[in-house]
């Protein structure tokens, strides 16, 4: 038979786990995201963390290392943007 005391500890082992995962998965959520030029040689990143708004370019040094500088800060898309851009995935879509 198991003992009431281990029991408990089991409980509390497995409460203390859950938060840390949730912890983990909270934390990691957030991402870096890049769209590259064709030669791959400049980036431009955002995060996805909803309180950073800033915008990267970033260049690729002959070295191999890169450089970094904010672009921008992101903004609400203006609604004229937004749908050329809607046209243009749809467009794209279609293609693929």
């Amino acid at each position: 038979m198991t003992n009431p005391k281990n029991l408990g500890f089991v409980k509390w082992a497995l409460l203390v786990a859950s938060i840390f995962g949730l912890t983990v998965s909270v934390v990691s959520a957030a991402e870096t995201v890049c769209g590259y030029t064709k030669n791959r040689q400049t980036a431009f990143c955002y995060s996805t963390a909803k309180d950073d708004n800033d915008v990267w370019r970033c260049d690729k040094h002959a070295d191999g290392t890169w450089s970094c500088y904010k672009l921008a800060t992101k903004v609400d898309t203006p609604p004229d943007l937004k749908d050329a851009l809607t046209k243009a995935r749809a467009a794209t879509s279609k293609a693929n």
